[in-house]
């Protein structure tokens, strides 16, 4: 889901990704769920609703006409909404996060 990846990032500062986990799932024709609302119209709608959610993160895909690219840029908050923090937080060994003063 790329609104809860996105406000994951935003509010952590990262997020977990296993590059050698392939999932083969059947989501575009499955029974049941958002799949039996999903149509073309309704996936622009929610690729509108994401681009201007997440403008700076948010991109549509140059070959599938109903899907999206997230692209989080280092460093940068891809929220119009998001407030400059008066702490940066530091990663250290072991995975804590320690408040750091700039």
């Amino acid at each position: 889901d790329y609104d809860f990846t996105c406000s994951h990032i935003e509010r952590h500062g990262a997020v977990l990704r296993c590059n050698r986990m392939v999932l083969d799932v059947a989501h575009y024709s499955n029974a049941g769920g958002a799949v039996s609302i999903r149509n073309a119209s309704e996936e622009q709608k929610n690729i509108k609703i994401l681009m201007q959610k997440w403008p700076k993160a948010i991109r549509k895909h140059p070959t599938r006409e109903n899907e999206v690219m997230l692209a989080w840029r280092i460093g940068k908050r891809a929220s119009p909404k998001a407030k400059a923090s008066a702490s940066v937080k530091k990663v250290l060994k072991g995975g804590k996060m320690k408040a750091k003063r700039k």
